[in-house]
C-alpha cells in the first residue's frame, strides 16, 4: 500500500499561476498524467501535464505569452508542446491535443497510474481537488494505492517500447510491483527496444542513473530482459570468471559496483554512470561535468 489517500489532495502552490490562467481558457483542459500521480504520493513535482481536448499548440503558445514563458513544439504533427517557465521555481507545463476527447487521451497512456484526469475546473482557487473529481477508467487510483504498475493496453507497450525502461523506473523509485502482464508483455516484447531510437534510450537510461534507485533498477532490467536489448555487449561479460578474490563474475560486479555507489556518503549518479558505461560499446562519453546531480556532454 502506499500514501495515496481519499478525501482532498493539494497541488503545490508553484503552479497557482498557471492554473489561474488555464481556468480562463477555452476549450475543455484537464490535468493529466504524473501531476495527480505525485499529488496524490505526496511528492513534489515541477512538471505540470495538461491534456487540452482540440489543439493543444495555440493553448500552449498563448499560455507561454501570458505566464512569460518560453514554448516549445515538441510534435507537430500531434500536437504536443511544452512551456518553460523559469524563476526561482521554475516549471515546465507539457500539453497534448487530445483531439478525440480525454477517454480516448487517456486510453492511449502507459500505465494505469498515469491515465487519471481533473478537468481543470474542479481545481478551487487554494488549488485542492476531491478524490471524486478524478476521471479514472483505468483503474489508476486503486493501482496507485496498492503499489501495481499495469499497463492500460495490451498494446500499451509495442506502440512505445520505451516504456518498458519507464516502468522499471517507476517501480524502483516508489518501490512499486509490476503487474504479471505487465511483466510478462515486457519479457515478450523487450526486442523492439531495438527499434528505439539511441538518443531516448539514453535520456531514460540517464533518469534511471540519476537517482538512489539505479541498482534496483539494473537488477530489474537484466531479469526483464532489457539490459541485452539496449547494452547487448554486456551480455558477453555473463559467466567471465575473475581472479579468486572476486565473488561475481565480470557482469555482475559491474551492478554490484553501481550498488556500492548508493551506499550513504558514496552516491553520485555521473560516477555510477561513467563505471556503467565504461564497459560498453553502445553509449560513448566524450566528457562528465558533475554539479549536484546533472550528467552533461554526453554524444550518441
Amino acid at each position: 500500500m502506499t500514501n495515496a489517500h481519499d478525501g482532498f489532495n493539494k497541488l503545490h502552490p508553484t503552479f497557482g499561476n498557471a492554473v489561474t490562467y488555464f481556468k480562463t481558457v477555452s476549450p475543455e483542459i484537464y490535468l493529466v498524467g504524473g501531476i495527480i500521480r505525485n499529488t496524490l504520493l505526496g511528492q513534489k513535482t515541477t512538471d505540470l501535464d495538461l491534456a487540452v481536448v482540440g489543439d493543444g499548440l495555440p493553448v500552449g503558445s498563448l499560455a507561454a505569452q501570458h505566464l512569460g514563458g518560453t514554448f516549445i513544439i515538441l510534435d507537430q504533427k500531434r500536437g504536443i508542446s511544452r512551456v518553460i517557465i523559469k524563476g526561482s521555481e521554475p516549471i515546465q507545463i507539457d500539453i497534448t491535443s487530445a483531439s478525440k476527447g480525454i477517454e480516448a487521451d487517456l486510453a492511449d497512456r502507459d500505465f494505469t497510474i498515469n491515465s487519471m484526469a481533473i478537468e481543470i475546473d474542479q481545481i478551487s482557487d487554494d488549488l485542492l481537488f476531491a478524490r471524486s473529481s478524478i476521471i479514472d477508467p483505468h483503474n489508476g487510483y486503486n493501482d496507485l494505492k496498492s503499489g501495481l504498475i499495469k499497463s492500460v493496453s495490451k498494446t500499451s507497450l509495442i506502440s512505445d517500447p520505451i516504456r518498458m525502461m519507464r516502468a522499471v523506473r517507476f517501480s524502483a523509485n516508489s518501490n512499486f510491483e509490476i503487474s504479471k502482464n505487465t511483466r510478462q508483455g515486457i519479457q515478450d516484447n523487450s526486442k523492439l527496444l531495438k527499434d528505439v531510437s539511441i538518443e531516448r534510450v539514453r535520456d531514460e537510461l540517464l533518469k534511471i542513473f540519476d537517482t538512489h534507485c539505479t541498482y534496483r533498477s539494473l537488477i530489474l532490467m537484466n531479469q526483464l530482459g532489457i539490459t541485452e536489448q539496449i547494452i547487448p555487449e554486456l551480455s558477453v561479460t555473463k559467466g567471465i570468471k575473475q581472479p579468486d578474490s572476486h565473488i561475481w563474475d565480470v557482469h555482475d560486479h559491474m551492478i554490484e559496483t553501481v550498488g556500492n555507489l548508493e551506499k550513504p556518503n558514496v552516491w553520485k549518479p555521473a560516477a555510477k554512470f561513467l563505471i556503467w558505461c565504461r564497459y560498453s560499446k553502445a553509449l560513448k562519453i566524450t566528457s562528465i561535468k558533475e554539479s549536484g546531480a546533472d550528467i552533461r556532454d554526453l554524444r550518441h
